[in-house]
């Protein structure tokens, strides 16, 4: 199980645990995060024009994240697995990473995440075609990259981990955080925005993907090695149950 995507609000702890769970499985961990600020922080065309959005806690828009996550997804280290942190944020960005990994599975030759549609579905999708009488004279079986075009990319993840804490515990997490590193961006103000951001364009995401069977819910407060062993648990679990 090496491809997940780390989901939660800011502050749970998604980094942390994502960069530890990426060298228990020995793939790279892709975190939005650090990828702006290493961009802000050498003053990049793309640093100084995410730079604002950042620092008043608003989201970078998908079109400059998706290219981004896309970039770095296709490097040679990601191709055995990876650790998603901070992406996908919105349902417009899910539907883009499964594009991503469906166009990654392609070029690799495989596709672990596709199935095959029973065939009474698979005709409905191709077109009216006669399900009542079993046949089609005029349907040849397309090509198996042409079927894939027509029905979508697939969706290979293994798993998506959903830390949950409470929310002030999650205010006085970051402030003191900040507090430590000398950082500007994380005032309380801020924090209850990106909070407030997350609440109406990320939470969704855990219903889109509970519907996958992907989700794992999993408890983010308490000590690190405690939460580090709860998300394991519920992995492990995962992949004894598939």
């Amino acid at each position: 199980m090496s491809r997940i995507v780390m989901m939660g609000p800011p502050g749970v702890g998604k980094g942390t645990q994502a960069a530890l769970l990426a060298v228990a499985l020995g793939v790279p961990a892709v975190s939005t995060g650090d990828l702006f600020r290493e961009h802000v922080r050498t003053r990049t065309p793309l640093g100084l024009e995410v730079s604002g959005l950042l620092a008043a806690g608003e989201y970078v828009p998908d079109a400059v994240t998706n290219a981004m996550v896309a970039d770095r997804l296709a490097a040679p280290d990601a191709q055995n697995g990876f650790i998603l942190d901070g992406y996908p944020r919105t349902l417009p960005q899910l539907g883009e990473l499964d594009r991503m990994l469906g166009d990654l599975s392609t070029t690799a030759g495989t596709n672990p995440g596709r199935t095959l549609p029973q065939l009474g579905e698979l005709d409905r999708m191709l077109g009216d075609l006669s399900t009542t009488a079993g046949t089609n004279p005029g349907r040849t079986l397309p090509q198996l990259g042409e079927l894939d075009r027509m029905l979508g990319p697939a969706t290979p993840l293994d798993a998506v981990v959903l830390l949950q804490a409470d929310v002030e515990e999650i205010v006085a997490r970051i402030v003191l955080r900040a507090e430590q590193q000398g950082r500007s961006d994380d005032t309380p103000e801020v924090v209850r925005r990106r909070i407030e951001i997350y609440r109406a364009e990320t939470e969704p995401l855990a219903d889109a993907y509970a519907e996958r069977g992907l989700l794992l819910r999993v408890e983010g407060t308490g000590s690190l090695d405690e939460v580090t062993a709860r998300i394991r648990a519920a992995l492990d679990h995962d992949e004894a149950a598939a």
